[in-house]
């Protein structure tokens, strides 16, 4: 599989998505890594390599949004674990996708169905099939009413990894044979 990352400054060569386009290239925008930095990391940031990340976010969603009005495919990436861009807040990254243009289902997708594409593991990995690794988030709500869910532990109820519970709520029992060996409580 082939993909781009980022792709900042795709907007200024179209041929360049239409290209994409015919040899089935991924999209992995990463806008979250971005938008935590211009919006929250004043303090760590130099002024003018905080003026030169606004001008690359801003870029980098019109350049996203350009991608998939033309039907490319768009895997969701974090870069979690950069300056502000924390591990476990990847949700943000869904959230980040639907608010430069794509649709609320769609930004799922990219970081589910599309993103095991990308990996080549699709066979494993992204939709809740029988004989599939059942990784699963259980919520509070429905995500697609508000993507920013998916980044609130607090209503997040659970993870599971390969049908075993790995993270959840304090407040909540499972029965002992749904738990990991090392199952970790959300927000601990």
């Amino acid at each position: 599989m082939h993909s781009i990352e980022h792709g900042t400054y795709l907007h200024k060569g179209r041929d360049v998505i239409a290209e994409m386009k015919s040899r089935g290239t991924f999209l992995i925008p990463t806008l979250n890594a971005g938008r935590v930095l211009a919006e929250g990391g004043t303090s760590r940031v130099p002024p003018w390599m905080l003026e030169r990340l606004n001008e690359t976010y801003e870029a980098t969603r019109k350049s996203m949004r350009l991608a998939y009005q033309a039907g490319i495919q768009i895997a969701m990436g974090s870069n979690a674990g950069t300056p502000l861009n924390r591990h476990g807040e990847n949700g943000l990254e869904v959230l980040s996708m639907h608010q430069a243009g794509m649709a609320a289902m769609d930004a799922v997708v990219a970081a589910t169905l599309t993103a095991s594409k990308a990996l080549g593991r699709e066979t494993q990995l992204g939709s809740i099939e029988e004989g599939k690794l059942a990784d699963l988030l259980v919520l509070d709500a429905n995500p697609l009413e508000d993507l920013g869910r998916l980044a609130d532990k607090k209503q997040l109820r659970a993870v599971f990894l390969e049908g075993k519970l790995a993270a959840h709520q304090p407040t909540d029992s499972y029965p002992k044979v749904l738990l990991a060996r090392d199952c970790l409580l959300i927000g601990q």
